[in-house]
């Protein structure tokens, strides 16, 4: 039997507080979440360079392999990394509204498990 979790009472000044905290939080762990997506797409864009260059300059395969093995474990490792920031941002925002402070939409619909995302505009 599950529990039913309601949430928690503050005074109107801590209440005040944990909001401004929540912001920050939100803001740094939006900001984390950008910053691995760019380390992907530059990962994949040196991956381009390495094959691309390669096959423009007309250089042996095997050159520079060591380099591709490399960065082909870089870049799951960054998606993985991706997947726990994303589940710790879920977390968040359920622990802020069990704490009464509304998570503010950035930009996305907050997909449910194994349902594909889909982005929506704001404004």
């Amino acid at each position: 039997m599950s529990k039913s979790l309601h949430p928690l009472e503050y005074s109107a000044g801590a209440q005040s507080r944990l909001a401004a905290v929540g912001a920050v939080l939100a803001e740094d762990v939006n900001q984390l979440e950008r910053l691995i997506d760019e380390a992907i797409i530059r990962a994949s864009s040196i991956g381009q360079t390495l094959t691309g260059g390669r096959l423009d300059a007309r250089i042996a395969a095997g050159l520079g392999q060591g380099v591709l093995e490399d960065l082909a474990q870089v870049i799951p490792t960054a998606v993985a990394l991706r997947g726990q920031v994303v589940g710790m941002h879920a977390r968040m925002e359920r622990m802020a509204g069990r704490i009464g402070i509304e998570a503010p939409s950035c930009g996305y619909e907050k997909p449910g498990e194994n349902v594909p995302e889909k982005p929506r505009v704001i404004g």
